[in-house]
């Protein structure tokens, strides 16, 4: 196996960790939040792991560009939903984020059939950073600064979410 794949096998490792993390989010056990927040760290790390070694290695690919960011937002999706069933967060923010996100693929689909894209962003990289970082706190159960910053990571979001409209728009 050739060393271009590296970075896509650890993006599917870290899509591999959701149902895990979602389990232990359900479950009752004391632990349970120490296990949550261990196994989202560690995806976490993976989505900045795979993007080092796909440009140490020069092992950038066009299926790498896609997977990457689905399973970053395939990750917070997921996990955010988990949390709000658990009623650990709140509708609204969630709400955010999820359609943030969906209008973010049907650009992206929109975009290569014109075979354009979008690079990610340094807000689009921030918000998402801050999302990652709120989610852990949230999942070690850490009021009132879990809600906080989660709030912060969703109007970073939001902003990133106008930035790339009004950038899709200009494509267009």
């Amino acid at each position: 196996m050739g060393k271009k794949f590296i970075p896509n096998i650890i993006s599917l490792f870290r899509i591999s960790l959701i149902p895990l993390i979602i389990f232990f989010i359900f479950n009752l056990e004391p632990e349970s939040s120490i296990w949550a927040f261990l196994l989202f760290t560690l995806a976490a790390l993976t989505d900045f792991l795979d993007g080092l070694i796909a440009r140490m290695t020069e092992s950038i690919t066009e299926f790498g560009k896609v997977l990457d960011p689905f399973a970053d937002r395939l990750l917070i999706i997921s996990i955010l939903i988990s949390l709000f069933i658990n009623k650990r967060v709140p509708p609204i923010g969630v709400s955010i984020v999820v359609i943030r996100d969906i209008m973010m693929a049907i650009g992206y689909i929109i975009l290569r059939k014109g075979n354009k894209y979008l690079k990610v962003s340094t807000l689009g990289k921030v918000a998402t950073f801050v999302l990652m970082i709120s989610i852990a706190i949230l999942l070690l159960r850490l009021p009132p600064y879990d809600t906080y910053l989660f709030f912060i990571g969703c109007f970073l979001s939001l902003l990133s979410g106008i930035d790339y409209f009004i950038k899709f728009i200009k494509l267009l």
